[in-house]
């Protein structure tokens, strides 16, 4: 395993789409940091002065930022893996021996790995910017909201969970632009289906049921967009067995596939 490893990191590293997936990751943090601490200072100054009307912190900007890691870890994903059988370099590696569910966890692995560096890139460049847009103009902007690490750690699982599904559709489709279509279809679905469920519960039965509290999208956009509020302890419990269900099954189904089909 640790062979493969080091073979794949080499290979990420030289690959030109993980440097430009983090120059536009960067972009895109820049743009959306920017604009998110713009509106907050428009609320505070104009709406009300009182802080305790006003809503938003620099680390709430960080983990509304942490959600864009999420498309661009997919696309470094698929990306990676079918270039690999593209250039048949996966047949290459595969006669050597190496058992199959070792060659797939490797390329799971790597992804943990770039998707720890565009973290951490998140965090730098949104920090940074909120500084020189905010500055010191909102009262305890920068205080740490006290369920902020375990936000951070649910994250960090879910993340795995974008890079398995990621890895899953990439080893069935093993074509870049079909496995990219795929999971955007697949995002399409999830982003109307659950909303569509919910009205149709509510108007049949008269229940209010959400399935996206239960699918690793929604659990995902609620970490990021919820990390001022006071989450309470069974959300976080949801959230491991939401977040541990998924990334078995897409792990599992991955390796099954990966050992029974031809590379």
């Amino acid at each position: 395993m640790g062979n493969l490893l080091s073979i794949d990191f080499y290979k990420i590293f030289r690959t030109k789409f993980f440097y430009v997936i983090g120059l536009v990751l960067s972009a895109l943090n820049v743009i959306s940091t920017v604009t998110l601490v713009s509106s907050s200072l428009r609320n505070y100054e104009v709406l009300n002065p009182d802080e305790s009307l006003y809503f938003g912190s620099a680390w709430s900007v960080i983990f509304s930022n942490f959600s864009n890691i999420s498309l661009f870890l997919v696309i470094l994903t698929i990306l990676f893996l079918c270039s690999e059988f593209a250039f048949g370099t996966m047949k290459n590696i595969a006669t050597k021996g190496y058992p199959r569910e070792f060659l797939y966890l490797s390329k799971f692995f790597v992804s943990l790995a770039c998707m720890g560096i565009y973290l951490v890139l998140t965090f730098i460049v949104s920090f940074v910017t909120s500084l020189i847009a905010g500055g010191n103009k909102l009262p305890n902007y920068y205080s740490m909201p006290s369920n902020m690490f375990m936000s951070f750690i649910f994250s960090i699982l879910f993340l795995s969970v974008y890079a398995s599904v990621a890895l899953l559709i990439a080893s069935l489709v093993r074509k870049s632009g079909n496995a990219l279509a795929i999971y955007v279809v697949i995002t399409m679905v999830l982003g109307f289906v659950p909303a569509l469920l919910r009205n149709f519960f509510m108007s049949t039965f008269k229940k209010d049921f959400d399935i996206s509290k239960y699918l690793y999208s929604g659990c995902f956009a609620e970490i990021t967009q919820k990390l001022n509020s006071a989450i309470p302890s069974s959300d976080f419990v949801r959230y491991f067995f939401v977040a541990a269900f998924f990334l078995v099954v897409t792990l599992g189904a991955g390796i099954y596939y990966f050992k029974e089909r031809d590379i």
